[in-house]
């Protein structure tokens, strides 16, 4: 129990250390007070579920007609443009993918080393500016169970291998991700994300024509991409504040992405 009330302590500090500088601890971090919040996710190896019961909690919560719906739900066009569906092009939008106390484990494991780091302003390909990364295969047990449910999403479990490494991004407030598509050299038919922390819009524009979809990826949601939203748009996350239909203006901080890729065949 004593073992369970630390670990508690520690993520919550973590989040707490990622948001000191927003002054928006209180609407973007999770309250984590006992063990208890934690305790199902603090589990040792030997309580792990099978990869059975991975498949089977998206069979539960994620069919693909719910998987359309929360699509077409955070996804739109500009109101003069008129394409095919978000969801047929081959983008996922699967909002609370991860809870709060999930996302605080994950967090836990990683933002050690992120506190260590400083953001970067130029990336090797001059697409992202204001980041920093790391790629992880070693975690917890905790943190090896909610990544395992998160691969076992059929369009990821279909394929013939994901990297083994976790592509952990954290783009800082003031950071961008311009317009680009992933290269075929070091990434296959299949990219998935699960963000956190904040919420923000990824543009999706169409290479060889003028069609635009954009989508609001809100904290603890997975994004896929497949299809030809993959190969024929380049995508961007630029926008730090923005307003969703009749939202009130709602403003990216800090947001990490945990990264699964299927290598090209």
């Amino acid at each position: 129990m004593q073992r369970l009330r630390a670990s508690a302590v520690a993520v919550r500090k973590a989040l707490c250390v990622a948001h000191r500088k927003t002054g928006r601890w209180e609407s973007t971090c999770p309250r984590i007070n006992t063990a208890s919040d934690i305790r199902k996710v603090l589990q040792d190896d030997a309580s792990m579920p099978s990869s059975s019961e991975h498949v089977n909690w998206w069979q539960r919560h994620a069919t693909d007609d719910q998987q359309r719906e929360w699509t077409e739900q955070n996804s739109r066009r500009p109101a003069e443009k008129v394409g095919k569906c978000a969801y047929d092009l081959g983008l996922r939008v699967i909002p609370n993918v991860v809870t709060d106390s999930e996302v605080a484990v994950l967090m836990g494991d990683v933002e050690k080393k992120l506190h260590r780091m400083r953001y970067s302003e130029a990336h090797f390909d001059q697409v992202i500016s204001g980041y920093r990364e790391l790629h992880r295969r070693d975690w917890t047990p905790a943190c090896s169970n909610i990544l395992a449910r998160l691969k076992a999403h059929p369009l990821l479990a279909t394929q013939h291998s994901i990297n083994q490494d976790v592509h952990v991004l954290d783009l800082a407030e003031h950071g961008e991700i311009g317009a680009h598509v992933d290269s075929i050299k070091f990434v296959g038919p299949v990219i998935a994300g699960v963000c956190v922390l904040s919420p923000a819009v990824v543009r999706f524009e169409e290479e060889d024509g003028d069609d635009v979809v954009e989508a609001l990826i809100q904290p603890n949601t997975m994004y896929i991409m497949s299809g030809a939203i993959r190969y024929k748009y380049t995508h961007a996350v630029t926008d730090s504040t923005f307003t969703w239909n009749d939202s009130p203006p709602l403003h990216r901080t800090r947001r990490i992405s945990f990264m699964f890729r299927a290598p090209e065949p």
